[in-house]
């Protein structure tokens, strides 16, 4: 929905379903069981006075998500190795070289949106449906929220935590995935 996933609404804000739908150049109706979609997935509360609104995470919360989705995303690098394909690793690098442009620029919304097209990648190739709709269930929390919560991430931090993600699918390194995807979630926490 819009910039409930990309941070455009800070944690207590308001969501207006007809100025977001005006936003988003959608009608209000499909808009409205959207919204009610991501209050499923936590992302905001609405009740029948205040509307809806964006509910904050507490730290707790985030930790917790961080450690599922690190446990996700290394079951789902470990599934992958062997499915690469040279346009697969092309891919990746491609999404590796964007988010390092949008480190220097700055601009935190797209390196957030790159980093979970990242793993989401390699969800994908992990060939698990299951995985991945789980995986999906958590990414946008977590996203939104880093997006919100995290320090500047530097070009060279995201080459040090994605890099080792990418050499391990490469080698099929199941150590090196496991050990790689654990330290970019631990960087992440301690952002927070």
């Amino acid at each position: 929905v819009g910039g409930l996933w990309s941070g455009g609404y800070a944690p207590g804000a308001r969501v207006g379903e007809t100025q977001v739908a005006r936003e988003l150049g959608v009608r209000q109706e499909p808009f409205r069981e959207e919204l009610r979609d991501v209050g499923g997935l936590g992302i905001i509360d609405i009740t029948s006075l205040e509307g809806a609104r964006v509910r904050p995470a507490s730290k707790r919360e985030l930790l917790e998500s961080y450690e599922a989705r690190a446990e996700l995303e290394s079951l789902g690098a470990r599934r992958a190795q062997g499915r690469m394909s040279d346009d697969a690793y092309e891919c990746l690098g491609d999404l590796l070289a964007r988010m390092k442009e949008a480190a220097t620029l700055g601009d935190m919304h797209a390196e957030a949106r790159l980093d979970g097209a990242f793993h989401g990648r390699i969800m994908e190739l992990s060939g698990s449906k299951t995985l991945r709709r789980v995986w999906e269930f958590l990414e946008p929390v977590s996203r939104t929220y880093i997006t919100l919560a995290t320090a500047v991430v530097t070009p060279q931090l995201i080459e040090d935590l994605h890099r080792p993600i990418l050499e391990s699918l490469r080698h099929e390194d199941s150590k090196l995935a496991d050990d790689a995807i654990l330290k970019e979630m631990a960087k992440r926490k301690h952002n927070l």
